[in-house]
C-alpha cells in the first residue's frame, strides 16, 4: 500500500507493520497515523487492532 512518501505493508499473521520510506523524504507521525486510520474504511483491520502491531521503519529503502 502506498502512503504519502512511504510504502507500507501489513502482516496480520505476524502482527507487524513495515514502513519503507523514500530517499530524502520527510514523514511525520501524523501522516502515518492518517494512512493507517483510513484502513478501517477499506479493509478488515480496525485501528485499535493496528495499535497493538509492532512497527518496523526502513529509511532510504525505496
Amino acid at each position: 500500500m502506498i502512503g504519502k512518501d512511504f510504502l507500507y505493508s501489513i502482516h496480520k499473521d505476524k502482527k507487524s507493520i513495515y514502513l519503507f520510506c523514500e530517499n530524502k523524504s520527510i514523514i511525520d507521525c501524523q501522516s502515518i497515523y492518517d494512512e493507517l486510520y483510513k484502513l478501517e474504511a477499506t479493509t478488515d483491520f480496525t485501528f485499535e487492532e493496528l495499535q497493538n502491531y509492532q512497527a518496523y521503519i526502513f529509511l532510504n529503502s525505496t
